[in-house]
């Protein structure tokens, strides 16, 4: 991991200019001039300084793009931890899951972040009362602003299902109504924060959810099937777009993803 220049050591030319260029980095700055009197707002300018070092290196290209989605990633992790501490999380059978770029360490800096909470058994009425704090400090709006938009439509079920779900919850879902969308998103899939051996219990599962040694040729109808869809749901101005067009983003992303489902069960080092 390549440290990214520290705010203080930017010239104040530097400091104008990049306050000029973008309003949010301007607000931002301002916002970490201020005293922070509770946990909520030390967080949000936890997060704010990481991700004002990501606009540094931005603009003044001391870092490639890999290394400053890297460290924005490896920076969110850290907030989360904290604040799952915070909450005492730390205490609970529950675990954390990072999904798609966060947990391929590939966030940008407009992205909002994909979670999945996994329970070892059915929720107590007092950890989901931790767990709705944990999202709390994350997505409330003040007047530090807010620190992430998180994203929980996920897991297994979707935004009807519990907001934690337990793993035999998890195992049935995948098991009896698992689709091949499913499989695609367990391809970016790190058990992050909760007990080791609940995180690696769900690792095996997953994985075998997701990577099969045997090829199911409705897969690839399934997946073409999906391609289609992404691009029949897009309005017509993203048709030259260059996450949502052919050949976007989102294609290329569904590309090597449906690669490493067909080829992962044979070959894990693809997925290791």
């Amino acid at each position: 991991m390549v440290d990214l220049t520290e705010l203080k050591d930017h010239s104040p030319e530097q400091m104008e200019k990049v306050r000029a260029l973008s309003p949010a980095a301007d607000r931002y700055l301002s916002l970490l001039e201020l005293t922070a009197k509770d946990f909520n707002q030390q967080l949000r300018q936890s997060r704010h300084r990481a991700w004002l070092k990501c606009v540094f290196a931005t603009i003044f290209k001391s870092n490639t793009s890999q290394e400053i989605c890297k460290y924005w990633s490896h920076e969110t992790q850290k907030i989360l931890a904290e604040s799952w501490k915070h909450h005492g999380l730390e205490t609970e059978d529950i675990s954390l899951l990072s999904m798609g770029k966060l947990a391929a360490e590939e966030l940008n800096l407009s992205s909002d972040i994909d979670l999945v909470l996994i329970s070892r058994d059915e929720v107590s009425r007092e950890a989901l009362k931790k767990v709705r704090g944990f999202l709390h400090s994350l997505t409330e709006v003040g007047v530090f602003s807010f620190a992430y938009r998180v994203d929980l439509d996920l897991r297994p079920g979707g935004s009807s299902a519990p907001l934690v779900i337990s793993f035999d919850q998890m195992t049935n879902h995948y098991g009896y109504q698992g689709e091949t969308w499913e499989r695609v998103a367990l391809v970016r899939m790190l058990p992050t924060l909760g007990p080791a051996d609940l995180n690696q219990k769900i690792s095996e599962f997953c994985r075998k959810f997701a990577f099969r040694k045997h090829i199911d040729y409705t897969l690839l109808n399934d997946l073409f099937g999906m391609r289609e869809k992404i691009q029949n749901s897009q309005p017509l101005t993203y048709k030259k777009n260059l996450k949502f067009s052919k050949g976007g983003i989102r294609d290329l992303e569904l590309f090597i993803h449906s690669l490493l489902l067909i080829h992962g069960g044979k070959k894990p080092a693809l997925i290791d």
